[in-house]
């Protein structure tokens, strides 16, 4: 999600913003620190809130004509609800757009193009469930839209990404919760049983993320803040918010 091909070509040119000479490969490495809020209906309805912390890599090519991005990443942390201890972990292998310069504009570049996820959102909560694990696997298409420009000197990006269709699946709704695996490869299997379509209304995924970018002894760095919603309405129902701070460095 966080996108910083256009960026470093601008550097790289000293911010002349000529982007139609660029042509840029490289990956990135970023930390996040997010506050999380989730209602699972599977948890008797509760909110659980807390922090999460995420490693992600990305790789993206740009040039004057299209806009790529391939990411991956890991997260978790743990959280307290009704006084008893919980964890959530998150897993994200394919997080990926292609999108197509719009226009030929020097003050605002504007790429729009589909985005591809896979998530896996996997909660346990041993005091209140016994010891089983709690999911929700989302196999997501939908588009993607950015905008470079520069302000006061610094080169800022937004984007926004929203789903449009996708294969989810959720925790059964009747299950023991005291005969349950610990073996990672059935719990695997498990996560992704009874795949089922869906759409908005039934299911939205919605992506909104600010980037500054910037130069640190000659080096690009950028810091980002991410705005994320996903709900998911079939019964059992899923909701969650997200917000995260993120710092990236290219190489």
């Amino acid at each position: 999600m966080k996108t910083y091909l256009v960026i470093i070509g601008l550097v790289l040119w000293g911010f002349q913003g000529n982007s139609q000479n660029l042509d840029f490969r490289g990956s990135t490495f970023s930390v996040g620190a997010a506050y999380l809020e989730l209602k699972e209906d599977l948890n008797h309805g509760l909110v659980i809130r807390g922090p999460d912390l995420q490693l992600s890599y990305s790789y993206l090519v740009i040039n004057p004509e299209r806009y790529l991005s391939y990411r991956f990443t890991l997260g978790g942390g743990g959280k307290v609800v009704e006084g008893s201890w919980s964890g959530t972990w998150y897993l994200s292998p394919l997080s990926g757009h292609y999108a197509w310069r719009l226009g030929q504009s020097d003050k605002v570049a504007w790429y729009l193009g589909p985005k591809a996820s896979i998530q896996y959102h996997v909660q346990n909560y041993p005091e209140l469930h016994a010891g089983p694990i709690l999911w929700m696997t989302s196999y997501d298409l939908g588009w993607y839209l950015s905008a470079f420009l520069q302000i006061k000197g610094r080169l800022l990006e937004f984007s926004w990404h929203n789903s449009l269709i996708g294969l989810h699946s959720r925790t059964p709704t009747q299950r023991d919760p005291y005969f349950f695996s610990t073996k990672v490869g059935e719990n695997f299997s498990d996560i992704h049983q009874d795949l089922s379509f869906n759409t908005l209304p039934h299911f939205n995924r919605t992506e909104l993320t600010a980037t500054l970018y910037f130069n640190q002894e000659t080096k690009m760095r950028s810091l980002s803040y991410q705005l994320q919603y996903l709900g998911y309405f079939p019964e059992p129902s899923f909701q969650q918010i997200f917000h995260q701070f993120c710092y990236s460095w290219y190489f």
